[in-house]
């Protein structure tokens, strides 16, 4: 499956790659820069009863709280790498390759997982399709920033067996690191509907082909077997 050319911060992709991988339960690692640091630090002004909910200045901005919230533990608009995630188990699905199916019930709005990998330049990206990744058909990586990609091909955790699908129970958001003045994202998947246990995990890739970066035909026949499917991904 194809990755796509970022769009601003909405234009997300995830594509498959089955090879050596490691599992990474800590937050995204940076192999080509440091983080990004920023005097900014977002601290917001809810009272602890709040538990920074959806009055919360720094959540209205997409902010996340950091370690000088008024909240203190009680915030929860906190790092998503802090957060409980719900218990996931992969499975083979068939023509889907892998996928993620969820261990308990939940409950539409709920938090379900972050999404980690090694945060690298789209370039770098694409000489790893040549180089590393080469003779394999799939790859994971998620949009991440205008010119970076997360790629989870070989540090990432279990996001990365999610599949997509035209009728998903997910949706992916991203929120920015200022509140420990860190000019970074962090990027997580909630549920869009309740979701009954065993129920196999999926998202709307939303990613446009770029077949001319790889000089290759990446345009995919989906099998997410939705009704609404529209039998390919990527848009025409």
């Amino acid at each position: 499956m194809p990755y796509s050319k970022l769009r601003g911060s909405e234009s997300l992709s995830r594509v498959s790659h089955q090879s050596r991988f490691s599992c990474l339960y800590l937050p995204d690692v940076f192999p080509e820069r440091n983080k990004l640091m920023s005097d900014h630090n977002a601290i917001c002004n809810c009272d602890p009863e709040s538990r920074c909910g959806e009055n919360c200045i720094n959540r209205a901005m997409n902010y996340l709280c950091g370690k000088e919230c008024p909240c203190g533990d009680l915030c929860e608009n906190k790092s998503l790498a802090k957060r409980r995630m719900v218990p996931t188990k992969v499975v083979y699905t068939g023509a889907r390759g892998f996928g993620l199916i969820v261990q308990e019930d939940v409950k539409e709005g709920d938090f379900v997982t972050d999404y980690r990998g090694e945060v690298i330049s789209l370039e770098t990206f694409i000489q790893r399709i040549g180089d590393e990744y080469k003779g394999h058909r799939n790859f994971y990586a998620l949009a991440y920033d205008q010119d970076e990609v997360i790629d989870a091909g070989m540090r990432g955790n279990d996001a990365r067996y999610i599949n997509h699908s035209c009728d998903p129970n997910l949706e992916v958001r991203k929120y920015q690191q200022t509140g420990d003045g860190i000019e970074e994202y962090e990027v997580g998947m909630w549920a869009i509907k309740d979701i009954p246990k065993g129920t196999e995990l999926s998202y709307d890739y939303n990613f446009d082909s770029f077949a001319a970066a790889t000089e290759t035909e990446l345009r995919t026949r989906c099998h997410c077997g939705a009704a609404n499917c529209v039998g390919f991904l990527g848009r025409k």
